[in-house]
């Protein structure tokens, strides 16, 4: 078990333990007077909580999302747990009407969170629009098919794939 490495604060009815993953503040509130349980709590929570960032992150390079976004079209087959979120998110994309797709990452490329006003052109954003839908995506638990999509540039054709957004 991983020791906690955030910090504790002590409230009204127990302990707050604060850490950050994935790019993300993070807070446990646990009501107790027991600090040994407190502390052993907050180990817990925080190593799955890294657990989850180091499989997942599309900034790890050996993550299931990164393996998933570079599959060039290739299938990937996903183990369980994995496939239960592809499973999620095409249930939300079926609810929400294609509102959630987590496709769209890939507008990452062209938009920038940085606090600054920079918005992508409406060409930027034409380019990149045929990598976006799960209905381009090839699901068949466990397997997965990201689609190679191919656009036309002014000298030439490129080969483009789509990717996801972390699950």
């Amino acid at each position: 078990m991983q020791k906690a490495a955030g910090s504790f604060d002590i409230v009204e009815d127990g302990f707050v333990y604060r850490f950050t993953a994935m790019a993300s503040p993070c807070e446990v509130r646990m009501e107790t007077s027991d600090f040994d349980l407190a502390a052993h709590i907050a180990g817990m929570v925080e190593a799955e909580a890294r657990r989850i960032e180091l499989k997942y992150s599309r900034y790890h390079r050996d993550s299931v999302v990164t393996g998933i976004n570079q599959s060039d079209g290739s299938p990937i087959f996903l183990d369980d747990e994995t496939a239960s979120l592809i499973d999620y998110a095409a249930s939300i994309f079926q609810l929400s009407e294609g509102l959630f797709d987590i496709t769209s990452g890939v507008l990452r490329r062209i938009w920038r969170f940085d606090g600054s006003d920079a918005i992508p052109s409406r060409q930027q954003i034409k380019e990149l629009k045929p990598l976006i839908g799960w209905q381009k995506v090839k699901w068949q638990r466990p397997e997965l098919i990201l689609l190679r999509v191919w656009k036309s540039t002014s000298a030439a054709s490129a080969k483009n794939t789509q990717s996801i957004a972390p699950c």
